[in-house]
């Protein structure tokens, strides 16, 4: 399921939202489905399920009288509204996924690994954040440098903290539940990397899923959002579009020092940023 939190937050980490969002993971967990309306005032979708047409399965019979499960925006434009407890039924027969940015503070999803045990998988996407910076730059232009700054900054210290209770917090620690994968190494390797990641939530991974992975990761179209990239390019876009000066405050101690250490990534010296020809910015990062 596509960020389904964006009901509960326009803001993203807003802490006025947190027991919000804690309700609405547990429900989507439970296949419990939330029936929007057009009151909720939310832009970026449409129809009574958050992001639809991000769902191949909701953009095909029976939940939609076509199959636009290959063209987001005609399911988008074209599907009615999903019947929900049929998308309830569908989902206890398989296995509940979710993706999300919102999430926030791992400790959000504690019941519910108390609850699930070995059968709830974490999975953390962690990402260079000179990365990072020049993604949300194309998206956030009502920010400045420094806002910038201060919003990379936060992601930094907070995917440290993330770090830090998996290794303190008993109820993350005591199982095989929670793994950290970096987004560098999935773009280098999106094949190896799926298997990895299907391995440690104990699945088989499809022939049809790894075509799908390799016809998906060697071009571009569709945009900022579009999940139609090539993902070596994308993974290093950055090194050809920031500045110099951009690059060195990223690296700051205040900023995200303390991040490229422990999630082993390359600070880069003023002669190394100079050089286009470097191309070493990740080292070993054990998964955890």
């Amino acid at each position: 399921m596509y960020e389904p939190l964006r009901i509960g937050s326009d803001s993203g980490c807003s802490p006025e939202t947190k027991i919000e969002r804690k309700q609405i993971l547990e429900k989507y967990l439970n296949c419990e489905f939330v029936s929007l309306n057009s009151s909720t005032g939310i832009s970026d979708f449409k129809g009574n399920f958050p992001f639809r047409q991000k769902h191949a399965r909701l953009c095909q019979p029976p939940f939609c009288h076509s199959d636009f499960s290959s063209d987001p925006q005609q399911c988008y434009s074209h599907c009615p509204d999903v019947n929900l407890e049929q998308a309830a039924n569908v989902c206890s027969r398989t296995l509940p996924v979710i993706k999300t940015i919102r999430l926030c503070d791992l400790e959000l999803l504690q019941d519910s690994a108390e609850k699930y045990s070995e059968n709830l998988k974490i999975i953390i996407l962690v990402r260079d954040p000179r990365g990072i910076f020049n993604s949300r730059r194309q998206v956030m232009t009502h920010l400045n440098h420094e806002e910038l700054l201060n919003n990379i900054k936060w992601t930094c210290r907070h995917n440290i903290k993330n770090l830090k209770d998996m290794k303190t917090e008993s109820w993350l620690n005591k199982t095989n539940s929670i793994r950290i994968y970096r987004f560098e190494d999935i773009a280098l390797n999106p094949a190896e990397m799926a298997e990895n990641i299907f391995n440690f939530c104990g699945l088989n991974i499809s022939d049809s899923i790894l075509n799908w992975i390799s016809d998906n990761t060697r071009q571009n179209s569709g945009g900022v959002y579009s999940i139609h990239k090539n993902s070596t390019n994308v993974a290093f876009k950055w090194r050809h579009e920031l500045k110099k000066n951009e690059i060195l405050d990223i690296q700051k101690d205040q900023i995200c020092g303390q991040f490229f250490e422990l999630f082993g990534y390359k600070i880069m010296k003023e002669n190394e940023i100079e050089n286009l020809t470097e191309t070493s910015f990740i080292s070993e990062f054990k998964l955890n």
